[in-house]
C-alpha cells in the first residue's frame, strides 16, 4: 500500500476567513506543472523542499526577510567584489547539519546505507535498560541513540525492511511508552507502510480519529491523519483540515509548506504563494523556501506572460531566487531558477515594474543571467567531478540541459 512520510506541515494570521472569502475552487484541474513531490521506492512521498527549512531559524540572524528593493543590487555587488556573507552562512549551515540527524527519506542511497546499520543500532537500543531507576544510571541511554533509532525506522520503511522497522517501533515504545504522542504517530506510520489494502488504510484512519477524539491536540497524530488523507486521494479534505491546523498552530512552518504544496497541486498558485510567504515569516533565512517561492512566482508568471501581472510575477521570481542564492551561494536550484526567470524576462524585452515600485532593469537582468550561468557551470563541474553520494543527480542533469540550450 502507499507509504507516506509526512512532509510535515506553519502562520501568522487566521486563514479560515481568507480561505472562505476568496472562493477557492478546489475542483479546479490539477496543474500540469511539476510538483515538489518525489516518488520514492515502494511509494513513499516526501516534500524535499521542506526537509532543510526546519533547521534554519536557529542561528541565522544577520539577514532580514526579503529587502525587495535592494536584494538584486546586493547580490550583484557581493559577487562583483567576490565577498559574500552567504559563505559564512553556508558554513554555519553545514556545521549545524553535522550536528543534526540526517533525514533518510529523500535520498535512496543514504536510506539504504542507514538501513544496513540496523543490527548495530538495534543492539545498542536493546542494551539500554528502560525500567526505573536503572534507566537513569544508564550511560547508553542518550538522545542521540533514540534519534538514531527513529531515523533507522524511516530508512527501514524506505528500503522495505519491515521487520527491522517493527523492532524500531517496539524499542521506542518500551522506552517512551505507548501513550507518547510521537510514538503513536510512528506506530501509525509503520502500520500505513505495511497495510495491504484500502480496508487496512481506512482502519488506520479510524484509529487516528479515535485518538484525536480523546486528545484533539495530539499534533503528531493529527499530521499523520492529514498526510494519510492526502495519500488516498482526498486533497480537498486535506486542505480543509490543514486550514484548521494552521489556525490552531500558526507557527508550524512545515504545515504552511504542506498546505502550499496541496494548493499548487490543485492549480491554486496564488494561495500556494500566500502559504509559503507565511512560512517565510517563521523561517526567513530558509534559502530553499525562497527558491520554492520563486518557482511558484515563475509558474504564475509564465501562465500570464503577455500581461503586466505576469511580468510582475516574473520580477518577483527573480528577487526570490536572488535572495535564495544570496543566503546559499552554491544552491543549484536557486541559480537554475534565477537563470530561467531572468532569461524569461529578457525575452519580453520590457523593463518590468513589480509590486512596491521595484525595478529590474534590462542591464541587471543580463548580469543576473550571466552570474547564474557561470555559477551553474562551476557547480555542475565541481559536483560532476566529486560524485559524492549527497549530490542530486537529477538536479545536475537538469542544470546541464539548461546550460546546453
Amino acid at each position: 500500500m502507499a507509504r507516506l512520510l509526512l512532509g510535515s506541515i506553519n502562520a501568522k494570521r487566521s486563514l479560515s476567513d481568507w480561505h472562505r472569502d476568496h472562493h477557492i475552487n478546489l475542483s479546479a484541474p490539477r496543474s500540469a506543472l511539476w510538483t515538489e513531490h518525489t516518488v520514492l521506492s515502494r511509494g513513499v512521498f516526501v516534500l524535499p523542499f521542506v526537509l532543510l527549512a526546519k533547521y534554519l531559524s536557529i542561528s541565522f540572524t544577520s539577514f532580514s526577510l526579503l529587502p525587495e528593493n535592494d536584494v538584486i543590487d546586493r547580490l550583484l555587488i557581493l559577487y562583483i567584489t567576490n565577498h559574500s556573507p552567504a559563505l559564512t552562512t553556508r558554513r554555519e549551515a553545514q556545521k549545524m547539519a553535522a550536528l543534526t540527524p540526517n533525514d533518510y527519506s529523500s535520498d535512496p542511497a543514504a536510506a539504504l546505507q542507514k538501513a544496513q546499520q540496523a543490527p548495530s543500532i538495534l543492539s545498542k537500543a536493546s542494551s539500554v535498560s528502560t525500567s526505573f531507576p536503572a534507566s537513569i544510571f544508564s550511560s547508553a541511554d542518550s538522545t542521540e541513540l533514540w534519534n538514531d533509532l527513529e531515523q533507522l525506522l524511516y530508512a527501514c520503511l524506505r528500503t522495505g525492511d519491515d521487520e527491522s522497522a517493527f523492532l524500531c517501533v517496539e524499542k521506542l515504545t518500551e522506552r517512551f511508552g505507548a501513550t507518547n504522542e510521537r510514538v503513536m504517530a510512528l506506530r501509525g506510520l509503520y502500520q500505513e507502510a505495511v497495510a495491504s489494502d484500502m480496508t487496512a488504510i481506512k482502519k488506520i484512519l479510524e484509529d487516528y480519529n479515535k485518538i484525536l477524539m480523546e486528545n484533539p491536540m495530539n499534533v503528531p497524530v493529527l499530521k499523520r491523519r492529514i498526510a494519510l488523507i492526502r495519500s488516498i486521494g482526498r486533497p480537498q479534505e486535506a486542505i480543509a483540515d490543514l486550514v484548521e491546523f494552521v489556525d490552531s498552530f500558526p507557527t508550524d512552518m512545515e504545515a504552511w509548506c504542506e498546505l502550499s504544496d496541496l494548493y499548487q497541486t490543485q492549480g491554486c498558485i496564488s494561495q500556494a504563494i500566500f502559504c509559503l510567504e507565511e512560512a517565510l515569516l517563521i523561517t526567513p533565512n530558509a534559502w530553499n523556501l525562497h527558491a520554492r517561492l520563486g518557482e511558484l512566482e515563475y509558474m504564475a508568471g509564465v501562465s500570464t506572460i503577455d500581461s503586466a501581472e505576469g511580468r510582475d510575477h516574473l520580477s518577483l521570481a527573480v528577487k526570490r531566487f536572488s535572495r535564495s542564492v544570496e543566503l546559499c551561494d552554491d544552491y543549484i536550484r536557486g541559480f537554475y531558477g534565477l537563470k530561467l526567470a531572468a532569461d524569461k524576462l529578457l525575452e519580453t524585452n520590457t523593463t518590468t515594474k513589480a509590486q512596491g515600485n521595484t525595478h529590474v532593469t534590462h542591464d541587471k537582468l543580463l548580469k543576473l543571467s550571466e552570474l547564474a550561468t557561470s555559477k551553474l557551470e562551476a557547480i555542475v563541474g565541481d559536483r560532476t567531478t566529486r560524485r559524492s553520494p549527497g549530490v542530486n543527480q537529477s538536479e545536475l542533469t537538469a542544470a546541464k540541459a539548461l546550460l546546453s540550450r
